[in-house]
Order: structure tokens, then C-alpha cells, then sequence
């Protein structure tokens, strides 16, 4: 709906990063990793705001490794000085049982309008968004 990439949302269920990812991976597609983060947490909060009881919160391929933040599975750092960090974030949140996620309520934006990535522990309930695996 908002770009030439084709991504999937799941909101049966509110899923782990590690579940999220075999979601993603069960249905033929591997998790979103956009090319516009901005662009599709302005669509998702847009298109979808509060309407499965709360803002739909996704899951992004990267996680902790110690230092810093990766993309999974190709091991790209996000830099710690990226514009797209909400807040202090990444700092203190680079352990490997935290994860990135995409903020997308009204409140964060606002405070944040260019910033949508967090960090949090790997094992809270986000939404699965997936990406269809082009080949």
C-alpha cells in the first residue's frame, strides 16, 4: 500500500522476535527489513492505529550482539549515531536478548518524527511483519 515492497502484518497474535521470524519464515517470506522505515511506520499507524487493541508494534530482523545492533541474517550494523534511533537508544540495549523493533503510536511519532526504531527484550509480544522473498 505505500511502496513497491510487499509486506505482510499478522495480528493474530502478538509473537516473540524468534517466533515472529519462523512466522515469517512458515508463510515463504522472511522478516521486513524496509527501505523507507519512516515511510511505513507513518502507513502502519495510518492505515492501522489502534484498531487491533493497541498500536501495532512490529518486529524488524536485527537483534543485539554485545556492542551493537545487526541485521539478521547478513550481519550489517546499524550504526549508533543513526537519525533513525528513538531517543538514547541503542545504548544499553545492545545485548543479544534485546531486539529491534518499529515504534508506531501517535505519541512517539510526535515526539520522535524521524525516529522509529527501538530496542526491546527479544521475548515481548510484537506483531509478525513479513516480506515476500524475491527471487
Amino acid at each position: 500500500g505505500y511502496s513497491d515492497e510487499c509486506f505482510k502484518i499478522y495480528f493474530d497474535k502478538k509473537r516473540s522476535w524468534d517466533e515472529a521470524n519462523t512466522k515469517c519464515q512458515s508463510e515463504g517470506m522472511t522478516m521486513a527489513k524496509p527501505d523507507d522505515p519512516l515511510t511505513l511506520r507513518n502507513y502502519l499507524n495510518t492505515r492501522y492505529g489502534d484498531s487491533s487493541g493497541s498500536w501495532p508494534y512490529v518486529w524488524l530482523p536485527a537483534r543485539g550482539t554485545g556492542n551493537y545492533v545487526h541485521w539478521q541474517p547478513n550481519g550489517e550494523r546499524i550504526q549508533s549515531d543513526s537519525t533513525l534511533w528513538y531517543g538514547t537508544e541503542p545504548a544499553g540495549y545492545t545485548s543479544s536478548s534485546n531486539c529491534l523493533m518499529l515504534y508506531t503510536s501517535d505519541s512517539q511519532i510526535e515526539a520522535h518524527p524521524q525516529s522509529p526504531y527501538a530496542m526491546n527484550t527479544c521475548t515481548a509480544g510484537r506483531y509478525a511483519l513479513c516480506e515476500q522473498v524475491n527471487e
